[in-house]
């Protein structure tokens, strides 16, 4: 019985743990380099799907976010030249862009980075294919 008492906070916190672990952005293909185009994938969770409340929060975050400060400094703002038809998107100042879904399903969004390379100006063109999902990944 004691050890069934022992077990039961340490299973307990185990749980809270894994809720902890839920992904709700995921993405790929969105390094950089010489400029050019790219294509990425974007996997982003439903503002409405259960998501976890983190100690002090007073609801989760329903935005995603995609840094670009490992690029190099920049010269221009990041642009949106393609803005999302399903959902909203924000650059900031932080060379950051966010996106947060209206709808579930498919989504594109399409910016424009400018950056200094090895002594020289480079841009680069990122096209978002943004696919909206009801539950954590």
């Amino acid at each position: 019985m004691r050890v069934s008492l022992l077990l039961l906070p340490a299973l307990l916190l185990s749980a809270n743990t894994a809720w902890a672990l839920d992904t709700y952005c995921q993405s790929s293909g969105t390094h950089v380099h010489n400029g050019g185009h790219y294509e990425a994938t974007w996997t982003v969770v439903h503002p409405k799907a259960r998501r976890v409340q983190m100690p002090g929060q007073t609801k989760g975050t329903t935005w995603c976010s995609i840094s670009y400060s490992s690029v190099g400094a920049m010269y221009r703002p990041i642009e949106i030249i393609k803005p999302p038809k399903n959902g909203k998107a924000m650059v900031s100042s932080t060379y950051r862009v966010s996106y947060q879904a209206a709808k579930m399903g498919p989504d594109e969004l399409t910016i424009r980075i400018y950056w200094i390379g090895t002594g020289d100006l480079r841009t680069a063109t990122v096209r978002y294919n943004i696919q909206v999902i009801d539950r954590p990944l």
